[in-house]
Formats: structure tokens, sequence, C-alpha cells
């Protein structure tokens, strides 16, 4: 922000709205007018949310980021550093004379790679038995790359579902480990108790209730009713009723149960595809495949082909394993096929599309390849084995070459 004129605003989940924020940034800036301490972090709490922000008095800019209560100060202070520190690079000379905020929209990779940086812990709490490794299964599924660490007590994996990051901790049910459950919930932005539908066992789960508001009571929860094909589940409504938070239906072990699986999590983490730039992909492929089928019940089968198609290329988007997109495109090319329509005959979309499909492969590679390095960096950092000034030479380096890579991508 300059003054009270927004430069850059991009949001990833729902927050507070700008009417709510602009009175308190304004009275902020108002404040700090005179202070010429620009490395200091200052932080606000304001409803359910922390708003931290940061000066550079030479432009006259502050560097605002709104997060939730369960972000960490020391996780929050080197990603709103490097907010500021990659935006007065890239447009420190542009600042004075920029009229138009579509100006900054290039630093968008540089923003999601923050945020990335500050990926949520989801935990997945509830007794032996109830379906919890068959949620996280059904989660993480065909989301790739992903990194598993075993645990004795449960499973801690690095899951992706559109372009959104979490950490997705399952602890084990057994009672026998109870004791440490309180030491795993600690720092959770999201809990979903897993039950099993049966009035015993949601009865028994009051205990997690309990246990979120003593530990992290200003995480998100919801209920995961899991095996709703038994004989004597309890409706969703009816198990809501009892444990007082939100309840989902569910069949876990049903693999077609996964869209509609991402879709509690994004409610219950408030996130939506209107908010997030980084959900949108995901629902826009889903929604092209839930079309292609309507469209072979229907009979329309090039009308399918062409949802088929539009639906490979955003697997490659969402930097998916390239099989997800070829096997996609292989069903649209056997269903033209059976209709004799050849590639000569194809609309000019679909040829585009094609093109595109395989010059992707190669960038999204590359991309993938510059997103790895990335991560090494932060860690080294992190740990301590290379200099603040080594990580930030670096990184511009690969940050320039990310720029490079998608501008190919775009043309």
């Amino acid at each position: 922000m300059r003054k009270i004129e927004v430069l850059y605003w991009r949001q990833y989940g729902s927050s507070l709205n700008w009417e709510d924020v602009s009175p308190i940034f304004l009275s902020i800036i108002k404040t700090m007018k005179n202070n010429k301490n620009d490395t200091k972090i200052n932080y606000m709490t304001i409803s359910e949310f922390r708003i931290s922000y940061i000066k550079s008095s030479d432009l006259n800019l502050f560097f605002f980021m709104i997060t939730d209560l369960t972000d960490k100060s020391e996780d929050i202070e080197p990603q709103i550093k490097s907010l500021k520190e990659e935006f007065l690079e890239l447009f420190a000379e542009i600042v004075p004379k920029a009229k138009e905020p579509s100006v900054f929209k290039s630093f968008n990779p540089i923003s999601d790679k923050i945020h990335k940086n500050l990926r949520p812990k989801i935990a997945l709490v509830g007794f032996s038995g109830v379906g919890k490794t068959s949620i996280t299964r059904l989660i993480r599924a065909e989301e790739i790359p992903m990194t598993h660490v075993p645990t004795m007590t449960g499973d801690i994996v690095s899951v992706k579902i559109g372009k959104l990051y979490f950490n997705l901790w399952d602890f084990a049910g057994q009672e026998s480990f109870s004791f440490l459950w309180p030491d795993f919930i600690q720092d959770s932005d999201a809990v979903l108790i897993i039950t099993d539908s049966q009035l015993e066992n949601i009865d028994e789960s009051k205990f997690f209730i309990d246990l979120i508001k003593d530990e992290v009571p200003n995480a998100r929860c919801g209920v995961i009713a899991n095996k709703q094909d038994l004989p004597n589940s309890m409706e969703p409504k009816e198990v809501s009723r009892i444990l007082g938070i939100p309840a989902y239906g569910m069949i876990a072990i049903e693999e077609n149960n996964r869209a509609k699986m991402i879709k509690i999590i994004a409610n219950i983490m408030d996130i939506s595809e209107q908010v997030s730039p980084l959900l949108k992909p995901l629902i826009e492929r889903d929604k092209n495949v839930n079309m292609a089928e309507k469209c072979l019940e229907s009979g329309d089968y090039l009308k399918a082909a062409d949802y088929l198609t539009k639906a490979a290329n955003l697997s490659l988007e969402l930097g998916d394993d390239s099989e997800i997109g070829k096997e996609l495109l292989e069903k649209a090319k056997i269903i033209r096929s059976k209709l004799g329509v050849e590639d000569s005959k194809e609309s000019p979309e679909i040829k585009l599309d094609k093109e595109k499909l395989a010059k992707n492969k190669d960038i999204r590679n590359e991309l993938n390849k510059i997103e790895t390095e990335l991560a090494d960096l932060e860690q080294q950092r992190q740990q301590g084995i290379i200099s603040e000034k080594i990580f930030n030479e670096k990184n511009r380096e690969f940050i320039a070459k990310q720029k490079k890579i998608k501008q190919k991508f775009e043309d």
C-alpha cells in the first residue's frame, strides 16, 4: 500500500473485507507516518485474524499480511520480509510513477510462493477404526509431488489441493497414544474429527471437542461422519446437533468421493473458488470432467471430447502428474476417433489445446524443478547453512528464471 492507495492485493481465503480493514490500515499509516524503523514487524489482532505489517520509508510503502491467529509470528516474519524485499527488488523504480495496479500482477507467482511457505496444518483426529487412514488416502490420491514422513503414531504428509499446499497430520487413534494427542494437535489451523457415524462413537468424540477448545481454540473444525453406508449410521445433521459443530457425510472407501472431500476441506478452511485463485483450476477441472460425463450420458460425444481436453490442460496447469492429463486427452482422442473426426477436421480451439498440452509438459517440468530448488534454498536458510545475503541472491536468480519460464507458458 502507498498511503491508502492499494498497489497490490492477493487473497487466498475468506478473511476481513476491505470495508473492515481500510480504516485500520489508514490508522496504522497515520500512526507510523514519522516512524523511520523499516525493519520492525508489527502485529495487530482483529477478530479471528492477525494483521502483520512492515514499512518502507523511502517509498512510503506499507506491506500487510492478514493471517489466521494460528499462524505463529516466527513463521510470518520471514515471509513478510520476503514479501517486502521481493516487491521492492522488482518494482522500486516503478512505484513512484505507477498509475494502474495491473502493472504489479507479475508479482503473483512470488506471492503464491510466500503463501505456500505458510501452508496450513490440518489435523485428523478420531478413535481407532473410524476411517482416518481411508480419509487421508482419499485426500491425497492423485496429488503429487508428496512428501511422506512415517511416525510410530501416525502419518504426516504434505498434500496439494489445486495449487494450495497443506500439511496433513493423521494421528493414531489407539487410546494408548492418547497422552500424545495434545502435543500433536498443537498449532493446527484446522481439525477434522472423524467418526464412524455410530451413536456410541459420536458420543465418545465429544472428547475431541474439549481437546480442541483447550489446545487450539482458534482452529477451524468440522466432523466427518464417515461410513454412511453402514446400518444405523446417523445423518450428518444429527451428528452436528450432538457435537455442536458442522458435520459432513462421507464414505471414504469410495474413490469418487474425493472431489466431495476436497470441497469439505475447502468449506471448513473457509476457502472458495471465488476467493482463492489457487483453488479455482481444480474446481474448473472437476466441472469440465462432470460436464463431459453429462454429455456422454446425453449422447453429445463431440462436446464431451472438448470438455475432456479442457480438463487435461487444467491438469497440467495444476502441476498434476502428466499421466492424468494424458489419460483425459486419450479419452477425448478415442471419442473423436469413434466419431470419425480426424485431427484435420478438429476445431482450431482443440488443435491449440493439443499443441499447448505438449508444450506445457516440458514447461511444467522446468517449473517443478525450480520450485524444488526454491524449497531446498529456503530450508538451507532456515538451517543456517547459507547466509541471508546468499539466500537473497540465489532466490532472485530462481525467481527470474521462473518468470521467464512462466512467460513461455503464457506465450
